[in-house]
C-alpha cells in the first residue's frame, strides 16, 4: 500500500482537528490541572534512592529539559511517570497524571508518548518496520495473534511514517537500521494516538552527527506544530533552542527548576556534572568544554 497526498492530508487535518480541540478544551475550562504533578515522591532502587523527597510539576502543553548526569535519577524519574515504579507510601507523597492518581493506559496514551532506551532496546531483530510502528496502538513490543488490527490503524501507522521520512522502512528488519532509523519509528509509534506531549528519553544517543541534527530538527519542528516535548538529557546540545524551562537533576534531586539561560551557566553545570566547565552557545547549541581546574 502506497500512502498518498490525499492520506496525508486527511491525516494532518485529524492532527490539526485534535490540537485545536485541545486547545479550545484548556481555554474553555481555564484547567489548572498539571499535566504531571509529583510531591515530596521516594522511589527506591535496590537498597538506595532513585529519587528523594522529589517535586516536580508540569503544565499542560508545556516543553521543559530534564537535564543531568548519569545516575541522578532521571531514569527512575521516567519510570514513574510511566507508571513502572512507584513511590514509597507517604501521607505527602502525591504522583498523578492529568489529576488522577490512576489513568486508564489508553487515555494515557493520548496524552503522553514515551520513547525511552528501554524500549529502543526491546526490538526483535527481525520486527518489520512497520510492525513496530503499528504496536503502538497495543502499548505492546511488537504484534501478537490476540491484536486485532484494524485497516485504519494500518493506513495512520503508515502515513505517520510517511510524514517523518521513514516510510521505505516498513519492511526492513528493525536490527538493520541505525539508531537514528530506529528512533524515528518509535517517534512514530507515539505519534499514532496524537498525543499532546512527548517524553524523550536521551534522543540523540548512539546517532552520528548528521542523524542526531535531523532529529532535533524534528523535535523542534514538532514543538512549533503544538506538540509539547520533555526532553530528559544529559547531552547539552539535545536541548531545543525554543525550550525555555530547565530543571536540573543530580542524586535523585531537583537542584534547579527555572528559565534555561539561568539554568545554563558554568558555575550551575560545574556542580552539577563535578567538573569545571565552559559553555558555549553557536546558533542557538550549547555545548560544553573543559573548564580551568
Amino acid at each position: 500500500m502506497t500512502v498518498g497526498i490525499s492520506a496525508l492530508k486527511r491525516y494532518t487535518s485529524r492532527l490539526q482537528k485534535h490540537r485545536a480541540l485541545y486547545v479550545l478544551t484548556l481555554a474553555q475550562s481555564n484547567n489548572n490541572t498539571p499535566l504531571i504533578q509529583i510531591e515530596h515522591a521516594t522511589v527506591m532502587r535496590g537498597d538506595h534512592p532513585g529519587l528523594k523527597d522529589f517535586n516536580l510539576k508540569i503544565a499542560q502543553g508545556e516543553s521543559l529539559a530534564i537535564l543531568g548526569p548519569n545516575g541522578a535519577g532521571k531514569t527512575t524519574l521516567l519510570k514513574l511517570i510511566g507508571r513502572e515504579i512507584y513511590p514509597l507510601v507517604k501521607p505527602e507523597t502525591k504522583v498523578e497524571i492529568c489529576g488522577e492518581e490512576h489513568l486508564d493506559i489508553r487515555h494515557y496514551r493520548r496524552r503522553i508518548g514515551i520513547i525511552s532506551q528501554d524500549l529502543q532496546a526491546g526490538y526483535e531483530p527481525a520486527t518489520p518496520g512497520l510492525e513496530v510502528v503499528i504496536s503502538g496502538f497495543f502499548d505492546s513490543i511488537s504484534l501478537w495473534q490476540h491484536h486485532n488490527i484494524k485497516d485504519s490503524q494500518i493506513e495512520t501507522a503508515k502515513v505517520t511514517m510517511a510524514l517523518l521520512g521513514v516510510e521505505h522502512l516498513q519492511d526492513v528488519p528493525y536490527g538493520s537500521l541505525s539508531t537514528g532509523q530506529q528512533r524515528r519509528l518509535l517517534l512514530a509509534r507515539a505519534l499514532v494516538h496524537q498525543p499532546d506531549t512527548l517524553i524523550l528519553d536521551e534522543p540523540t544517543t548512539g546517532m552520528d552527527i548528521k542523524a542526531a541534527f535531523q532529529y532535533l530538527q524534528l523535535v523542534e519542528k514538532l514543538i512549533s506544530q503544538g506538540v509539547a516535548i520533555i526532553l530528559v538529557t544529559h547531552h547539552l546540545h539535545e536541548i531545543p533552542e525554543s525550550m525555555n524551562r530547565l530543571v536540573l537533576i543530580k542524586h535523585g534531586v531537583s537542584v534547579f527548576d527555572g528559565k534555561k539561560a539561568d539554568a545554563l551557566t558554568d558555575d550551575h553545570l560545574s556542580d552539577l556534572f563535578d567538573t569545571p566547565i565552559q559553555l558555549i552557545v553557536k546558533n542557538g547549541i550549547y555545548q560544553a568544554y573543559p573548564g580551568e581546574q
